[in-house]
Order: C-alpha cells, then sequence, then structure tokens
C-alpha cells in the first residue's frame, strides 16, 4: 500500500525540536494545518537584478541564491505553458520561486545538521522517474532538452533533493511518535478489499494550504491558478512551484486512488468530475485544485 505524504512547506527552521508535524498528502477532513512562513534571522534578500550582471537574489545561512538559479526554474513553467504566461503570472512565478528556492536550501542545511544524506545516486534515480513521468523520455534526452529552452538539470534535481532530504527529516523525527493501533490497520484492510472491481481514479493536485485568517487570501490564489490553468495553463508547472505537497516535484500526481483512499471532501470531488475536468475543494487545512486525470476499474 502506498501511502503519500504530505509535507508543509513551512521549511524555516533553527533546529530539528521546531518541527512540523508529518500531514497527510490528501489532507484529512478534520486536519487543520497551519500555514505560516517565518523566514529565519540572518536571511537577506535583494532588489530586482540587473540582466547583465550575475548577483545574488537571497542568502540563506551564507548559501546564495542567484538571478541564474531562479531563471533556470522559470525557464521550466515557461516552456510548460507553451510560452504564453502572461506579464503578471510571470511575475507570480518568479516570486513564488524565490520562496521555494529558500524553503529547499533551509531543508536541505537541516537535513545535512541532523546527519542525513541524500546521495547523488538517488537524486538520479529519482531524476530518472521524473523525466519519464513528466517529459516521457529517457533522462539523457531530457538534459538536452531542457538545456534548449534555458533551464538546466541542477535546477530540477535541486528540488527533489530537497523533498527528499525533507522527507527523510520528517520520517525520522516523527514516525518514532507514531501511534498506529492493529484495528486501525485491519480497519484500512478492509477498506481495500471493499474496494476491488470498483473505479479508480488518477488525481492530479495541487494543495494550497490555509488557515481562517489566510483563507481569503489563499481562495483568490487558486482562483487565479485555475483561471489559468482553464485557459491552457499548465497543470504540472504550477504543481511544481505552488503546490505545498510533497508530489509537487512530480507535478502534482498522485497516482490511481479508489474513493476511499480520498478524505472524503475530495472523495465528493472526484466521483462526479469528468476525464480532464478541474475543481476546487475547500477543507479545514485549505484548498486541493484537483485535476482528475483518467479513471479505471
Amino acid at each position: 500500500m502506498k501511502l503519500f505524504k504530505r509535507l508543509s512547506l513551512v521549511a524555516m527552521l533553527v533546529s530539528a525540536t521546531a518541527l512540523t508535524p508529518l500531514i497527510a498528502q490528501t489532507v484529512g477532513d478534520d486536519a487543520s494545518p497551519e500555514a505560516t512562513l517565518a523566514i529565519p534571522d540572518g536571511q537577506q534578500l535583494f532588489g530586482k537584478n540587473d540582466p547583465n550582471v550575475r548577483r545574488a537574489t537571497a542568502q540563506v545561512n551564507g548559501e546564495i541564491i542567484t538571478g541564474t538559479d531562479i531563471d533556470h526554474r522559470l525557464a521550466l513553467i515557461v516552456a510548460a505553458n507553451d510560452n504564453k504566461l502572461p506579464p503578471e503570472e510571470l511575475a507570480r512565478f518568479r516570486a513564488q520561486i524565490v520562496t521555494n528556492l529558500i524553503d529547499e536550501t533551509l531543508q536541505i542545511q537541516e537535513a545535512a545538521a541532523n546527519e542525513i544524506e541524500v546521495t547523488d545516486a538517488e537524486v538520479n534515480q529519482y531524476f530518472n522517474r521524473v523525466a519519464q513521468q513528466n517529459f516521457n523520455r529517457p533522462a539523457n534526452e531530457v538534459e538536452k532538452y531542457l538545456i534548449s529552452i534555458g533551464s538546466s538539470v541542477a535546477t530540477l534535481k535541486r528540488q527533489i533533493k530537497g523533498e527528499l532530504s525533507w522527507s527523510r527529516l520528517l520520517s525520522r523525527n516523527v514516525r518514532p511518535s507514531a501511534n498506529v493501533s492493529d484495528d486501525e490497520v485491519n480497519a484500512i484492510i478492509e477498506r481495500i478489499k471493499a474496494t476491488k472491481g470498483t473505479t479508480e481514479y488518477r488525481l492530479g493536485e495541487i494543495y494550497l494550504s490555509a488557515t481562517p485568517e489566510t483563507m481569503p487570501a489563499v481562495t483568490e490564489n487558486a482562483k487565479k491558478i485555475i483561471d489559468q490553468l482553464r485557459q491552457g495553463g499548465n497543470f504540472v508547472a504550477y504543481a511544481r512551484q505552488f503546490s505545498e505537497a510533497s508530489t509537487a516535484s512530480v507535478g502534482g500526481d498522485l497516482g490511481w486512488l479508489s474513493l476511499a483512499q480520498l478524505p472524503q471532501s475530495l472523495a465528493n470531488a472526484a466521483a462526479n468530475m469528468n476525464a480532464n475536468e478541474i475543481q476546487a475543494v475547500a477543507s479545514p487545512g485549505g484548498i486541493s485544485i484537483l485535476l482528475l486525470i483518467d479513471q479505471r476499474q
């Protein structure tokens, strides 16, 4: 049984004692994760870059994020959207990319501080999966393609390393304190048996966490994303940058799931969606933008 885990991208940590709880990939209807962004002391954000000068855009505990790093990430998104993103969307993506790169840098630094290693071989293995799943081509061809659009393999591998580092850190610190009873395990097994032969749904998800205070702003952001997706925006590209879920690096693909494996709010939505339909689903933990990719028996 494959369990998807949602990782809150509140990655602004100074020590392992500040770790947030591990959150399920599709948040339960009774969950209510916080959505905060507290950049620790010592981080520096700089103004707009002269395109002819390579300079720092952000500094995270001494590690520099450059304009080139941002441009490579942005090139991926522009290409995925057939070079048709309006100027206001480009600006929004650039701001989100800066936040994501700071998150990833802090995730990698925190994992390293806790002696958690993610090897190059592991990153390459995950990259090969992303190359086939998102680009439908072998890794060596993806490398040439990324260079041709003004991006790089390094930008994808950086995101992958951040995801793997953070996932392992949370797993190591949270799993020892998690207690799952035999009754809970048996109940899940029975639910899976009961769904044999029923319809499975392949879903894409862009998860935006929210608190009651931030819900209006998050709702407005979700509407903007949906508008762009319905106008032909690339779901995978938006998921990579905006989704606060561990599946962001694979474009928000949740894989094949039965309705019984989903929280009730998402199950209700999926059951009434048509192929390629996009729908926003509210929950106490935030908003999920769902895409029904396909369904099967």
